[in-house]
């Protein structure tokens, strides 16, 4: 059950601090009350450094042009912040109205403003007489807004903050100076006397926030820009906020709690707090953030490790993987099921899968295409699937490896190959976990040449469209009647395909697998030149079954 958070009544007491301004001092829930600005000890006579309460005589100076100048920022004394409305008339300043009352001013300060600001008049000045603004805010107002913004923040005046008993804002002061506010975590509040001056305008708490852990359940958002709900939250250094994760991040990601922020993720590391990279955040896990002031942003306190033992990242594969031509486009796209797929980042991170379902096409590029370039005639396609975080997609591309990643993809797996024909489309073909068979033709056809099956005049077969990474060959001889072909890695093997004995002109047609140790080529001999070789397909070296 969430606890709520209340908005403490506020009273604006004397700091002790060097130079003072309005505080909100943490008091009981109740009644709020606006009161007098007072200023601290110290200053000439005792009489304090503080507020611009009251002001002396005007020196007017000369040469200016008539009118009302209005926020007009004054300069000089030994404090900041003071605004005011100048009224020129006759070329001289006649009326200075204080707007806002700055800090650290003392009695005796002289002020002015460039001669820019009212009407080109030089020669104007003023001094201050008092720090002290010994007043109620009677029939002022207090507008409450999120820190840091002009966005309206709602208050309450029950504890109980139903929609009934909603503030107005900007809430309204009785006669006395004050209202009853309620409200979570943190506010900017403007305070206005009566006709409409800024008094002040500052942050102010309730102090359920400080040291506060929260939980916001599952969060929002997108994979880099995650958002979750914590009304208390307020900037507070040390708050906690845990969540789960919606999505696998892919890079730098923001954290941002109730409309509060954005604030960036960090993670530590030797060289101190750096951006996050990709797949720290991992999708259905509980994450856990600090707040740290000095960084004005959050760091991750669960950074996700490689794998469950910690020290080494799983290997990426699939299971009940299946590979086939789409049946409305056979010739350019692929149909790819799996029960599982397990895909891995760059920094080792898995990510899982179930029941995985997707079109390959071929002739696009980019996600569910080919990584670059178009589908072209005779050339191997590695299949990959691959994964930003949100969702699992597949690629083609001609690179073992390293594929050409779309952008946000940060994960990816290898899972078989299949080549073009020399028509630049895809052949009949299935694959079904680590074995690819090609359906309706030969994809590549080789006449041996002749040659002593004894041992002495083997000759290496250079199958280019075979896979780099297949292990054996699915393979087709055809035979003539009274000859004799073997297939090997070795040059001293018995010949183990033998068309001797047949009658006539007849062939014998063998399937056979052969083993590959040398990427894609085979030892053969043959002893006449009318045999022929069909390569028909391969197993690979993926993690698929």
């Amino acid at each position: 059950m969430k606890t709520l958070r209340y908005l403490i009544a506020l009273a604006f007491v004397a700091l002790t601090l060097n130079g003072a301004h309005a505080a909100a001092t943490l008091l009981p829930n109740g009644e709020q009350c606006f009161q007098a600005l007072a200023p601290t000890s110290g200053g000439p006579g005792t009489t304090g450094t503080g507020f611009v309460g009251l002001l002396g005589p005007i020196v007017g100076g000369s040469g200016g042009t008539s009118g009302t100048y209005g926020g007009v920022a004054l300069t000089g004394g030994s404090g900041t912040g003071v605004t005011a409305n100048i009224t020129v008339s006759g070329g001289a300043v006649t009326a200075v109205a204080i707007l806002n009352p700055g800090s650290q001013y003392v009695v005796g300060d002289v002020l002015t403003t460039a001669s820019g600001n009212i009407g080109n008049v030089t020669g104007f000045s003023i001094s201050v007489s008092s720090v002290y603004i010994n007043q109620s805010l009677a029939g002022g107002t207090v507008t409450y807004y999120y820190p840091n913004t002009t966005t309206y923040k709602q208050t309450w005046f029950n504890s109980d903050q139903a929609a009934i008993h909603q503030n107005t804002n900007p809430v309204q002061l009785d006669a006395n100076g004050c209202a009853v506010v309620y409200g979570t975590g943190s506010y900017r509040q403007i305070l206005k006397d009566s006709l409409g001056n800024t008094i002040w305008d500052q942050t102010t708490t309730d102090t359920s926030a400080y040291n506060s852990t929260f939980w916001a359940g599952l969060a929002a958002g997108t994979p880099n820009a995650i958002t979750v709900t914590d009304p208390g939250f307020n900037a507070t250094d040390g708050t906690i906020i845990n969540f789960i994760a919606i999505s696998t991040n892919t890079g730098a990601t923001t954290l941002t709690p109730s409309g509060i922020g954005p604030y960036s993720i960090l993670k530590s590391t030797t060289a101190g707090p750096v951006s996050l990279t990709g797949g720290e955040i991992v999708q259905n896990n509980v994450i856990s953030v600090i707040y740290s002031e000095s960084n004005a942003a959050f760091i991750l306190l669960n950074t996700a490790i490689q794998s469950p033992s910690g020290s080494s990242a799983p290997l990426c594969g699939a299971v009940g993987f299946v590979a086939i031509n789409d049946t409305g486009t056979p010739n350019t796209s692929i149909d790819i099921t799996s029960t599982s797929a397990l895909t891995i980042s760059s920094t080792g991170l898995a990510l899982n899968r179930s029941n995985v379902s997707l079109t390959l096409n071929l002739q696009t590029n980019g996600i569910n295409g080919l990584d670059t370039g178009s589908l072209t005639a005779n050339t191997i396609y590695n299949i990959w699937l691959i994964d930003n975080g949100a969702a699992i997609a597949s690629l083609a591309s001609t690179s073992y490896t390293a594929p050409t990643l779309p952008s946000g993809y940060t994960y990816k797996c290898r899972v078989g190959t299949i080549t073009s024909t020399a028509g630049s489309i895809l052949p009949g073909f299935v694959i079904r976990g680590n074995a690819t068979n090609i359906t309706n033709s030969a994809i590549v056809v080789h006449t041996v040449t002749g040659g002593n099956c004894n041992g002495a005049n083997y000759q290496v077969l250079t199958i280019s469209q075979l896979p780099i990474t297949a292990t054996q060959g699915i393979g087709n001889l055809i035979v003539i009647a009274g000859q004799v072909i073997a297939i090997s890695q070795t040059q001293a093997v018995t010949p183990y395909l033998d068309g001797t004995g047949l009658s006539g002109s007849a062939s014998l047609n063998i399937p056979f697998i052969f083993s590959i140790i040398t990427p894609q080529q085979v030892t053969y001999c043959s002893t006449s030149t009318s045999n022929s070789f069909y390569v028909n397909g391969w197993y690979e070296s993926v993690n698929v079954h």
